[in-house]
């Protein structure tokens, strides 16, 4: 579930879950259908879905930078200095594949590094 929502992009989360998560919110604090849901969201200190997005992609690619995960994980993440052969002031940077499909281009494999 972590990586299938880490590959997520923002606008991709589907609606109805925006919806119901909102929604959600207003049910537990008792706030009005009409109430907007970022201060409510701030004050009781509750994350909105794309921000736990974000943390899970970057626990992610923590965890490849520490070498917690498979070997497999790593074939998948690679850094500047494997591409280059050249030193570079960003070689221990993830390399960013170059995509022409937008689809990869908003999978975790893409928004990984970016963070």
């Amino acid at each position: 579930m972590a990586i299938y929502f880490g590959a997520l992009h923002a606008r991709d989360i589907p609606i109805d879950l925006l919806f119901y998560n909102t929604k959600g919110i207003r049910i537990i604090v008792k706030a009005k259908y009409t109430d907007h849901t970022p201060p409510i969201f701030k004050k009781y200190n509750i994350l909105k879905l794309p921000d736990i997005r974000n943390i899970q992609l970057g626990k992610l690619m923590h965890s490849i930078t520490v070498a917690t995960l498979p070997q497999p994980m790593f074939t998948i993440f690679t850094t500047n200095d494997y591409v280059h052969s050249y030193a570079t002031r960003q070689k221990n940077y993830s390399h960013l594949p170059l995509t022409k499909y937008d689809y990869i281009m908003r999978s975790f494999v893409n928004r990984g590094p970016k963070l």
